[in-house]
């Protein structure tokens, strides 16, 4: 079967359940982005807060493993994190990760979004993110046949990214080092949420807080009111992100001159010009080398582009 005939396929099995229009659209456009929830569904919530719950591991192909967060995270896991650990031992990451299950928005008088959460691991992830497209789709097309789930055997690894507001409202773009993973895309501050064995320690917001030091030397203050407003997703590698807003008390000198450990540098966007350059051709205005737009980068940009 080739691209497009396993295209079609996975498209009119999505079409049969009512739980993916947005995944769809992704897929007739041929785009590797799509908004998982819109700022436009969070802003019509009163009240909003955010919970998590334990949610499940991705199923494996293989043999079928109990993917409940428990079990999943010392049959599966665990070991093959214990292993990389004891052959590298000087390894300074946790390469344990969440895994975005699910999530549930339910509005009314004091509105909820649910997260489910399931452990996964950078080795998972890194399997999605080198799988080509066409592998991928052949993956999708499993999950929905065995379990209506496109991304079943999937990590949906879970990230965290923040769009800083200067003082005069504009917003930065980083390129990203040769070092860091999706070297030469352009992104806002951002990274995987910090895993935790017990659900009731995870901390979105210390998390933002943490990127935003090692990224560009910013310190926020303890009270830093972040706003949530969507969750951007990656069509073919299944990766999913929380994106948060932040205006700073900061003007754009400072940020032009941020200490930065994971970007080349960083470009001030000022304008709606600016922003729709970036999104229909990937050019910065005055620039002739088109770049890559990491999938959050895409949700924050149209994040800008409608209020600004």
């Amino acid at each position: 079967m080739n691209q497009i005939s396993a295209k079609n396929k996975l498209i009119k099995l999505l079409s049969k359940k009512s739980a993916f229009p947005k995944l769809c659209t992704a897929l007739e456009k041929d785009l590797s982005y799509y908004p998982a929830l819109t700022t436009k569904e969070i802003l019509a919530c009163n009240n909003l807060t955010i919970k998590v719950k334990e949610g499940c591991g991705a199923q494996v192909l293989e043999k079928d493993k109990d993917t409940r967060f428990t079990p999943y995270l010392q049959a599966v896991i665990n070991p093959v994190v214990k292993a990389y650990k004891e052959k590298h031992p000087l390894h300074p990451f946790d390469d344990r990760k969440f895994r975005l299950d699910k999530f549930h928005l339910k509005k009314g008088a004091s509105s909820e979004l649910t997260l489910s959460l399931g452990p996964t691991m950078y080795q998972q992830y890194q399997a999605d993110a080198q799988r080509s497209k066409e592998e991928a789709i052949g993956l999708m097309i499993k999950g929905m046949e065995r379990a209506n789930d496109p991304y079943f055997y999937f990590s949906k690894i879970l990230g965290v990214t923040v769009v800083v507001y200067t003082k005069e409202g504009y917003v930065f773009l980083g390129e990203r080092a040769s070092h860091i993973d999706s070297a030469g895309m352009l992104g806002f501050v951002g990274g995987t949420a910090t895993f935790q064995e017990d659900i009731n320690k995870v901390d979105f917001f210390h998390d933002l807080k943490t990127e935003l030091e090692e990224e560009i030397g910013f310190v926020a203050k303890a009270d830093t009111a972040f706003q949530f407003v969507g969750i951007a997703g990656n069509t073919f590698t299944s990766e999913l992100d929380l994106i948060f807003v932040y205006q700073s008390d900061k003007d754009s000198v400072y940020f032009e001159n941020s200490l930065l450990s994971e970007h080349q540098r960083m470009v001030c966007i000022k304008d709606k010009a600016q922003a729709i350059s970036l999104l229909t051709k990937g050019l910065f205005l005055g620039e002739s080398d088109p770049k890559q737009l990491m999938y959050p980068t895409r949700f924050g940009l149209e994040y800008f582009l409608h209020n600004c």
